[in-house]
């Protein structure tokens, strides 16, 4: 591993550390280097403000003339009245060599800010870890240039495929370990979606309940006729921690304090799915988690909608008068099958 390499690594440490708390802007890494010393480090702001390089050239304390600069993602070279762009700080910053990881997909940037760094005569590097740098923006991307977010469907099954008994008893189908990746994967993306069914069967929070973590993804409840309980654990921490419901009713007739309602197209199967992921990439959310129940899984799938599939597979086995992790598909030839970017975490995985 070569010198850029190894600085880019530790950006991009510090870039999937702000995964789900950025929004809507992307995570950033950036790490500024003299004489193979780290000078300054720092990531995207919660919240998206201030940049990650801004934030680490403010940070230093002393002359960055000489030193370079490690990005994973282009600066940006948008300024306006009261701020002034990453790629004008780093110029004025005395920089040798910027180095970046990928370039910015927003077409307003995409390119700009490595034009405006040549001209000055900084030496400039691309696409190091390219691969690695736009795996972190992949959510970004996607509401950037198709207007969704990027979609996680998360399911926890048996290893036959059950996502609860006969009698919906689901508590605990998976182990601790697997427990503890899933409120991982909770952090790391903006706002985590179920259905109103689950919501009344199993009461749940949707946080993430792990040590040293206090970031919560926005809770997105699909109620198509307002059925979500008042005394549900949702709606009582809703002034904590921002919920929103998607129904078919209209928005003047919310009975709930502290909770956004937005209304959505419906159809015979429920709420329009593509209107809802229209209305979240608005709402600047980049990466989108699903679990839900069989339902609203199978409406996804079914719409093909999720970019990856995430499954937490146990050990036992509840037979065939259990819940299908997945409903019926009524597919006709295997050729129909839908086919997703699958990620299987067993008990031994995890």
């Amino acid at each position: 591993m070569d010198q850029d390499q190894y600085y880019m690594k530790r950006a991009l440490e510090l870039a999937k550390s702000g995964l789900g708390q950025t929004s809507p802007n992307p995570s950033v890494g950036c790490v500024i280097v003299k004489n193979d010393t780290v000078i300054a480090e720092a990531r995207t702001q919660n919240g998206g403000k201030p940049h990650a390089e801004a934030t680490a050239i403010d940070m230093l304390r002393e002359n960055s003339q000489g030193a370079i600069i490690y990005v994973t993602l282009e600066p940006c070279c948008i300024s306006s009245a009261d701020k002034v762009s990453c790629a004008e700080k780093i110029i004025k910053s005395s920089f040798k060599k910027v180095v970046i990881g990928t370039t910015d997909p927003n077409p307003e940037i995409n390119g700009r800010s490595i034009q405006m760094l040549k001209q000055t005569g900084i030496e400039i590097k691309v696409n190091v870890l390219k691969e690695e740098c736009e795996e972190v923006i992949m959510g970004f991307k996607k509401r950037i240039l198709d207007k969704v977010p990027f979609v996680t469907l998360k399911l926890a099954m048996s290893l036959d495929g059950k996502i609860a008994l006969k009698n919906r008893q689901s508590k605990w189908i998976t182990s601790q370990k697997q427990r503890d990746l899933a409120h991982e994967l909770r952090a790391q993306n903006d706002a985590i979606l179920t259905g109103i069914q689950t919501v009344i069967d199993d009461d749940p929070l949707l946080t993430c309940r792990l040590p040293n973590v206090r970031h919560n993804p926005i809770r997105i409840i699909l109620d198509t006729a307002f059925r979500m309980p008042k005394y549900s654990q949702i709606v009582q921490t809703a002034n904590n921690i921002r919920t929103i419901i998607f129904t078919a009713v209209s928005e003047g007739q919310n009975p709930y304090k502290n909770i956004e309602v937005i209304k959505v197209r419906a159809d015979k199967d429920g709420l329009c799915l593509a209107d809802v992921l229209a209305k979240l990439a608005v709402l600047g959310v980049n990466n989108l988690l699903i679990e839900a129940g069989q339902k609203v899984s199978t409406s996804f799938i079914k719409a093909k909608l999720p970019d990856k599939l995430v499954i937490f597979q146990s050990n036992k086995i509840i037979g065939a008068d259990g819940i299908s992790g997945i409903g019926d598909m009524n597919i006709p030839n295997i050729s129909d099958c839908p086919q997703f970017n699958t990620i299987v975490i067993g008990e031994n995985d995890a």
